[in-house]
């Protein structure tokens, strides 16, 4: 598997979240949804929705490391699903202060890249401060 190179797929991630008004005694481990995924000329955005029992979403420093993982899955000329690049994206904290508490919200994607593929899949994964992965989603089929 490659790790796609900065020069070829650019990302910005734009983070929505805010803290549940009642206790849903969530797991501190996070768990994501498949939202939609919009196409537009030269970039699309990937939506997915988020929910945290601890509130540790995003990083306090710079450097920290990535806090979502894609890996395209694409179709070969067998009609295959075959695994393709990976890409780590990071954010900051949603919550710098230190105090933890449930948390859902939506992460946006914004993907920019030439799309090499007529239909494919993204395989997401996120993960919190304390190192806690998410459940794996994989998108249904995408068209650019």
């Amino acid at each position: 598997m490659k790790r796609l190179g900065a020069h070829i797929i650019f990302c910005s991630v734009l983070l929505f979240a805010f803290a549940c008004n009642k206790d849903k005694n969530l797991p501190n481990q996070p768990h994501i949804d498949f939202i939609g995924f919009t196409s537009f000329t030269d970039s699309a955005t990937l939506k997915i929705k988020f929910n945290d029992g601890d509130g540790d979403i995003g990083n306090l420093n710079n450097g920290d490391g990535d806090n979502i993982t894609l890996q395209y899955k694409y179709y070969d000329t067998n009609g295959n699903l075959t695994d393709g690049i990976i890409s780590g994206y990071n954010f900051k904290a949603i919550y710098a202060d230190g105090y933890q508490r449930e948390t859902e919200g939506e992460i946006h994607i914004n993907l920019y890249a030439p799309f090499a593929y007529e239909k494919f899949k993204l395989a997401i994964v996120l993960k919190d401060r304390a190192a806690n992965l998410s459940n794996e989603l994989t998108t249904p089929d995408l068209v650019p």
